[in-house]
């Protein structure tokens, strides 16, 4: 008799909450009836990410079952719900190997069979599915900015305020109020700040001894305190990823209560700014030395950084252990340069036929799913915001005519508004949506055009996407690449013949700087 056991999983709590772990297992039941297959075990995770193994209970005992039972199978609906990280879903693919047991994703007809190409392409999902997971988490960003152009406070709420669940039981909605127990002395300390009478520090020891603590009942941190002090979101304006936004909504009304009003707020970060305090530590060159993430001296293996001279009107990385590892002579390479060189490991790396026709049928399958939903959405929305706009304007000519009574018509005048605004913002979700999936589409229909020219003529952020995705560790030495170590998706995919890596020669730069051939 031939035994298997089920696996389901969700990574969104929301989720957890329906019914989508069950209709997984569900399918699995279905699929095991109709191939004469006994299920011998069930096992799930609700809400639990798939790129964290050690953290799903339900994954981890589906794995010891398989290794202490008799398990010919391990069903799953698609090859993402057991592990969306290409080094974990590997040591669960060797697991499953050591014990003689095949995955089968009931979804997935390709992932059937006992052939080298049937393991070959449930490797190249794998990767694909690593390849989602790194770009999906640009939804969960986006959901967050979203929020907050709604004049909502998208994380944890500041000392001060707190954060209250004003949804229901099936859908949660979080906002944030004041804390009337910490607002008062959060207030207090803002204030005599901005006063100039004192230091950061000895205002933070006397608000100490007067009451205020830290969310755990201990002394705030010197650094939180200093934070707190030039935090915008005490005077009403939130700052998220280096964009300001109102602590309104859409009609123009105040999402929660500031602690303090502007001139305050400015004052406060002029006073830090004089004691050397508010100094914009962030690496300004951050976009612009993209490389450097992933770069390390090929002669002591230490981290590179680079370094601009503007006199010379040149870009060099450089090991940043020279003072104290080994002398940095002949070491410098010209930014300009290092990237001919990265352009040439692109072009040593080719994508085989088979994988190509996976990622395309994959961006074919989000086009469908954004033209056939998401578009049909979209266009079911704006119908219903044409007739309601009808509706308003016809209730405005009829109170004009004297046709309602103002009652009457503040009732169904703010009705249809606030319908009108609650579409909108649906539109604007479906808008990023769209978006989103679009720039899925992009990125994975750039990966079967030409690497070489696609990295060559991409921005930086799309390189640094790039370089990550490929690369793990580049080494350098003697102005040229000594050593390079793929990431782990790329590496798997190589040893199961889906890549091609010419790597028998490594890009270097002769006395000149110029690549040597």
């Amino acid at each position: 008799m031939t035994h298997a056991i089920s696996y389901g999983r969700v990574s969104d709590a929301g989720q957890a909450t329906g019914k989508s772990v069950d209709n997984q297992l569900l399918a699995c039941r279905e699929y095991a009836e109709k191939k004469g297959i006994t299920i011998v075990g069930e096992f799930r995770d609700d809400g639990k990410s798939g790129t964290k193994l050690h953290t799903r209970n339900g994954a981890m005992d589906a794995l010891t079952a398989i290794a202490e039972g008799d398990v010919d199978y391990l069903l799953v609906t698609e090859t993402d719900r057991i592990a969306r990280n290409s080094e974990e879903n590997y040591i669960i693919r060797k697991h499953l190997k050591k014990h003689k047991c095949k995955l089968v994703a009931v979804n997935q007809s390709y992932t059937e069979g006992e052939s080298e190409e049937t393991d070959l392409i449930i490797g190249i999902m794998s990767n694909i599915d690593e390849f989602f997971s790194k770009i999906n988490g640009k939804k969960t960003k986006r959901g967050m900015v979203k929020k907050i152009e709604r004049g909502e406070w998208p994380g944890a709420a500041p000392l001060g305020f707190k954060n209250v669940d004003v949804g229901t039981e099936e859908k949660h909605h979080y906002v944030v109020q004041k804390d009337d127990e910490t607002a008062p002395r959060v207030k207090e300390a803002l204030e005599l700040f901005s006063t100039g009478s004192y230091t950061a520090v000895t205002l933070r020891d006397i608000m100490h001894q007067r009451g205020l603590r830290s969310r755990s009942g201990k002394k705030i941190p010197k650094s939180s305190f200093i934070h707190m002090l030039k935090n915008s979101f005490y005077c009403g304006m939130m700052r998220y990823d280096g964009i300001m936004y109102l602590n309104r909504d859409a009609q123009g009304n105040e999402t929660y209560e500031p602690l303090i009003s502007r001139a305050t707020y400015e004052r406060n970060v002029a006073l830090l700014g004089e004691h050397g305090k508010h100094a914009d530590r962030s690496r300004k060159h951050d976009e612009k030395f993209y490389m450097r993430t992933i770069l390390r001296c090929g002669i002591c293996g230490g981290r590179v950084t680079a370094e601009v001279h503007e006199e010379k009107g040149k870009e060099y990385y450089h090991c940043s252990l020279t003072k104290q590892k080994h002398s940095n002579k002949g070491q410098n390479i010209d930014a300009k340069e290092l990237e001919k060189l990265f352009a040439q490991l692109f072009g040593q790396i080719q994508l085989t036929e088979p994988l190509m026709q996976r990622i395309i049928a994959k961006a074919k399958e989000i086009l469908m799913e954004t033209h056939g939903s998401v578009d049909v959405k979209k266009r079911g929305v704006r119908n219903r915001i044409i007739k309601l706009e009808q509706r308003r304007d016809n209730l405005e000519e009829d109170r004009a005519d004297k046709v309602i009574d103002a009652e009457t018509y503040k009732r169904q005048h703010s009705k249809a508004v606030e319908e009108i605004h609650q579409l909108n913002q649906q539109l604007i979700e479906l808008e990023g949506d769209r978006d989103v999936n679009i720039d899925i589409f992009n990125r994975l229909m750039l990966l079967t055009d030409d690497l070489q020219d696609t990295y060559t003529n991409a921005e930086p952020q799309l390189k640094r996407h790039l370089i990550t995705l490929f690369f793990d560790r580049i080494a350098v030495k003697d102005r040229g690449i000594s050593e390079v170590q793929h990431t782990k998706a790329i590496q798997v995919l190589r040893d199961n013949r889906a890549v091609i890596i010419r790597d028998k020669w490594l890009p270097r730069l002769d006395s000149n700087q110029r690549p040597w051939r």
